[in-house]
């Protein structure tokens, strides 16, 4: 049963100065099945220059797990459980 690291960060910004990022840690189970799964085991965000570990609106979306539902043309969709649709560009 293979696993692999993964690692998403979202970076925007609050209002229209302030920098914000959020990054999620976690591992991909079952890469070569059909539906390849991501399970989140840390979270941090940046407001600023002040790092906060776990917040908890990152921990929410990271308690459930994200099945990679399509990885073309640089892009890669993730559903979350029953919630929705994420689609993150795979390159900086």
């Amino acid at each position: 049963n293979k696993q692999y690291r993964i690692s998403i960060t979202d970076k925007f910004k609050l209002g229209l100065l302030l920098p914000l990022s959020c990054s999620w840690h976690g591992t991909i189970c079952n890469p070569r099945d059909s539906k390849p799964r991501i399970t989140w085991s840390r979270t941090e965000a940046t407001i600023g220059r002040k790092k906060k570990d776990r917040p908890a609106g990152a921990e929410k979306l990271a308690s459930i797990p994200w099945d990679i539902v399509k990885c073309d043309d640089g892009m890669v969709s993730f559903q979350r459980g029953d919630v929705g649709y994420l689609v993150f560009d795979k390159c900086q």
